[in-house]
């Protein structure tokens, strides 16, 4: 954007005001060509902008009116390049699905992994996916020191043993103070 209005990035950021902020999003808009579908897009650009604008110049407020007036910007932006307003559906994963997805993993004799090792890791992912599927960053925080793997005699007799896996969650989110951490299994 500063290359097409031939402007320092920096003296920008700093002398931010709504004129700007709207020439900005208007360019955005018509630069990525009908890629933005949604208008919640733009709320993201605008906190992407907010933290390169403290990281590149140390300001950390924005004026409380320009805040205000970027509401309605992205309402006008949004009618003006028709951006979708509803939140897209989202396919849901049922516990009867993971379920089923697991039993086809372990039973299949068609899958095969060069090592079984793959076979419960995948299952563990998938396991590690659904629990925690709105906070994306405990699942990067777990480690192999946080997970404990117990094979398990079948108690109906059967040949294949039963695979038990414990995880301690430290990462998950707490309010003003670190939270217990939480096992599950």
């Amino acid at each position: 954007y500063c290359r097409f209005t031939k402007k320092t990035p920096v003296a920008t950021l700093e002398g931010i005001s709504i004129n700007v902020l709207y020439a900005f999003f208007d360019w955005l808009l018509r630069e990525r060509n009908g890629s933005l579908g949604a208008a919640s897009s733009l709320q993201t650009y605008w906190n992407a902008l907010y933290l390169v604008r403290k990281q590149e110049t140390g300001c950390y407020q924005i004026d409380p009116l320009i805040k205000s007036q970027m509401h309605g910007i992205r309402q006008r932006l949004a009618a003006a390049y028709n951006l979708r307003k509803d939140k897209k559906k989202k396919p849901v994963l049922y516990t009867e699905d993971k379920f089923e997805l697991l039993k086809t993993l372990y039973t299949s004799v068609e899958t095969t992994f060069p090592y079984e090792r793959y076979r419960v890791q995948l299952a563990l992912i998938i396991q590690l996916a659904g629990i925690t599927g709105n906070r994306p960053l405990v699942l990067l925080a777990v480690h192999y020191q946080h997970i404990k793997v117990t094979l398990l005699e079948d108690s109906a007799g059967g040949e294949q043993p039963r695979v038990l896996i414990e995880i301690v969650f430290h990462h998950t989110k707490g309010y003003l103070r670190e939270k217990d951490a939480y096992v599950w299994h």
